[in-house]
């Protein structure tokens, strides 16, 4: 219920393999502080993306779209986390 006011319940992702999944806010959440962004900053970012999303007016999004604004915005609130995220992203790109 929590998506659907925010407006991401629309929105899909296509992942790498082509399947579709809905867009999720707290999933970019998740990933940014895993990668060393604290909370308050992880929130503003996927806040950031999320409207990015919608300023396309795109229903659907691919991962790779994703992931690159994320480095894009990661990469101005800590370069160092931007790479580290980079690279984990390279690392999962690589085993697949």
């Amino acid at each position: 219920m929590g998506d659907e006011t925010k407006g991401e319940a629309s929105i899909k992702v296509i992942k790498r393999d082509g399947t579709l999944e809905d867009y999720s806010e707290d999933k970019i959440k998740t990933v940014v502080n895993t990668a060393g962004l604290d909370s308050h900053r992880s929130e503003a970012l996927a806040i950031t993306v999320t409207e990015w999303i919608k300023s396309t007016g795109k229903k659907e999004v691919t991962s790779r779209e994703i992931r690159d604004k994320v480095l894009e915005e990661l990469k101005v609130y800590d370069e160092s986390v931007a790479n580290l995220f980079d690279w984990y992203e390279k690392t999962k790109e690589n085993n697949n």
